[in-house]
């Protein structure tokens, strides 16, 4: 444990592009032996990481998450949580784009949503996916339920199929009713 933690309030402003990163202290108590005592992450540690990695918002949660496993030489001892907000920053596509996208098929995908849909369908587990793409699998998680909406499938094999139709619509055999 940190001797003499000290909570309080404080008051902070953050201009466009701000960035507020909350982690718990398994975060900032990752440790590893070093010499005759211990070291921590530390505060300094998550300053560190969020420099290193200058990513969208979920790719520095993970990107702390992964150095303060690092620094602790993979032992994780405490909960270890990460949320990274932006400020100033407008979610997703602006108004104009957002318009112009259709909502139903593969061109409402976005183009995360496209390469995780084309790994899927290459046969890759959610897992796999979140390994090639360097993202938590609750992100893969997320724009996989997305993507069964977009293009109204109900399983992996029906995605499959969609991408096969999206990148040659010609060379599926035509199965007829009845």
């Amino acid at each position: 444990m940190l001797a003499r933690s000290a909570f309080g309030e404080r008051k902070i402003c953050l201009g466009d592009g701000g960035l507020l990163v909350i982690v718990t202290d398994g975060i900032t108590e990752a440790r590893r032996a070093e010499g005759n005592g211990l070291t921590f992450f530390g505060s300094a540690g998550v300053a560190r990481a969020v420099r290193d990695a200058r990513l969208r918002r979920q790719d520095t949660a993970d990107a702390i998450h992964r150095a303060a496993l690092e620094h602790a030489r993979g032992a994780q001892c405490d909960d270890a949580s990460v949320a990274v907000s932006t400020f100033g920053i407008r979610p997703g596509p602006s108004p104009a784009m957002a318009a112009r996208r259709p909502l139903e098929g593969w061109a409402a995908l976005s183009k995360a949503e496209q390469r995780v849909a084309g790994l899927i369908a290459s046969g890759y587990s959610n897992r796999s996916v979140a390994a090639e793409l360097v993202l938590a699998q609750s992100t893969i998680a997320t724009h996989a339920r997305s993507i069964y909406g977009k293009l109204g499938v109900n399983s992996r094999v029906q995605l499959a199929l969609a991408v096969m139709d999206v990148r040659s619509p010609t060379s599926r055999p035509v199965q007829k009713a009845g």
